[in-house]
Formats: C-alpha cells, sequence, structure tokens
C-alpha cells in the first residue's frame, strides 16, 4: 500500500531517480513473494529510469535481480548480460563503502552465471578475488555467498578434500551468523560427500546433526530429504530395519 501511494505521489510530481528507486523496492518485494513475473516487470522499469536520470546503484542492483531472475529460468545469455550491466554501473558509483558493497554483489552474481557457463576457472579466480576483498571490508553475508559458490564449483568437479575443507568454513561462519538454515544445509552436503566417499558412517552423523536444524526451521522438504539419506545410509550399512524405519518417516512427511 505504500509503494502504491508513493507511486501516485511520484505521478504527480515526476522523479525518475525516487521513480526508479521505488521500482527497485518492489521488484525485491515481489521476488520474495515469489512473483518472478512481477519482480522483472518492476526490474526493467527501475533499469529504464535509472539509466536515464542516473541513479548508478539503482542500475546495478536491478540488473542484478534481473541476471538472477533469468538464471532461475535457465537464460544464462540473459543473465550474463544483465551481470555485465550491472558490474558496468557498479563502476559508475562514487568511491565509498556503499559502492565496495554493490560492486561485490554485482561481482559474486557474475561468477554465479560463469558457474552456469561451466567457466569454473574463470569463477573460482572472481570468488577467491572477492574473499581477498572480504578481509579488508569485512561482510559475513558475502563471505558466505562467495564460499557457498566455491563449494558448488569443487562438489561438481568432485574433488571432495575441498568440498569439506569449504564445508568446515562454511559450518562456522553459519553459527556465528545464527543461521541454522544455512548450517544444516552445508551440514547436508558434508553429508553427501561422505556418501560419495563411502564414508557411511559419518554420513549418518551429520544428516542426524542437520535434522533437528531444518526441524527448528520447518523446513519439511529438506527434513524429508535428510530423512531419506539416512535411510540410503543406514541401508548402505546393512541396517535395512534402520533403512525402512528411516524411509517410512521420510514418507510420512510427504
Amino acid at each position: 500500500a505504500v509503494h502504491l501511494d508513493m507511486t501516485a505521489l511520484l505521478g504527480r510530481h515526476p522523479d525518475d531517480s525516487q521513480l526508479a528507486r521505488l521500482m527497485q523496492c518492489r521488484a525485491l518485494l515481489s521476488h520474495r513473494r515469489g512473483d518472478r513475473p512481477a519482480s522483472e516487470q518492476h526490474a526493467l522499469r527501475a533499469v529504464e529510469l535509472a539509466e536515464r536520470s542516473g541513479p548508478a546503484k539503482t542500475a546495478c542492483q536491478a540488473h542484478v535481480l534481473l541476471s538472477f531472475i533469468h538464471l532461475m529460468r535457465l537464460d544464462v545469455t540473459g543473465a550474463r548480460t544483465h551481470a555485465d550491466a550491472g558490474l558496468h554501473w557498479a563502476r559508475r558509483m562514487e568511491a565509498g563503502a556503499d559502492r565496495d558493497d554493490v560492486e561485490e554483489g554485482a561481482h559474486i552474481s557474475s561468477a554465479l552465471v560463469s558457474i552456469r557457463q561451466n567457466r569454473f576457472d574463470e569463477a573460482r579466480v572472481a570468488l577467491h578475488e572477492s574473499l581477498a576483498r572480504q578481509r579488508i571490508n569485512v561482510s559475513l553475508q558475502r563471505e558466505f555467498g562467495a564460499l557457498s559458490y566455491l563449494l558448488e564449483i569443487e562438489s561438481t568437479l568432485g574433488r571432495y578434500d575441498e568440498v569439506l575443507a569449504l564445508n568446515m568454513r562454511l559450518q562456522t561462519l553459519g553459527r556465528s551468523m545464527g543461521k541454522p538454515l544455512d548450517e544444516a544445509l552445508n551440514l547436508m552436503r558434508l553429508a553427501e560427500v561422505s556418501e560419495a566417499r563411502g564414508e557411511q558412517a559419518a554420513a549418518v552423523r551429520q544428516y542426524e546433526q542437520c535434522l533437528p536444524l531444518f526441524r527448528s526451521v520447518h523446513n519439511r522438504r529438506m527434513e524429508a530429504l535428510t530423512l531419506f539419506g539416512l535411510g540410503r545410509a543406514h541401508g548402505e550399512l546393512g541396517d535395512v530395519t534402520g533403512a525402512l524405519r528411516w524411509h517410512a518417516a521420510a514418507h510420512g512427511l510427504f
């Protein structure tokens, strides 16, 4: 309602830069509500207004959001176009902490697109550079994002030692940030790596650790996947009764 009132006000007193910021806010709100078409519509409008009137920060953030939207529908070409445009506008911002944070987000977005293009070496270099900058301009959220994407690269390439090392860093970081869902997701990745390495007993311990975390945030889907993982690992250990019990519990959630 507030956004609609502001839109009406700006309609009576035009200010493209303010309207661009408003459209970007509406794009983010729609995105968080899961309304991707509305989010894209508002972000495109924000880009049009910002590029015409000059607020580089708004243009960058709108392009980064559009890059993510294109990735969600598997349009890597469109995602690359918006990721590059986001970096371009980030570099046009005035120097300062605000620019550093916005530009960092654009760099990580660009690295994610590189991952989806299977340009893993390029993405790895960009993410390590981002982590190096985090030592100066500390942002735990940005660091967490960069480490998560590095983990995705190493996991895709089957480099399990690197995956384990990254997971340990993410676990520590997630715990310090008080993010039980992210902590649980990283534990689950760790369990999957243990399974792939044939270390079923370790996988059982890790699945058991992430189960209460998923329950604490009421994520039934991930709880069910964890229960399936426990059943699978118990089956590999020869515990058929335990495997059946865990699989039955998982099916009970659907």
